[in-house]
């Protein structure tokens, strides 16, 4: 979530992309507040901001 409000892209990597990570991103897409891209096989999220807040 803090990633969603920052003012810059932000990526990282997570050890696995579990249930919870998918569905907080669908989430924070939801409210319009970032896209967030999670690439499964690099196990890699990105999340852009929107600025929309």
């Amino acid at each position: 979530m803090p990633a969603a409000l920052a003012s810059t892209t932000s990526e990282y990597q997570v050890a696995v992309v579990s249930n919870h990570l998918t569905t907080n991103a669908s989430i924070i897409e939801l409210f319009g507040l970032a896209k967030v891209t999670v690439n499964e096989q690099e196990n890699r999220v990105v999340v852009e901001p929107l600025g929309r807040y």
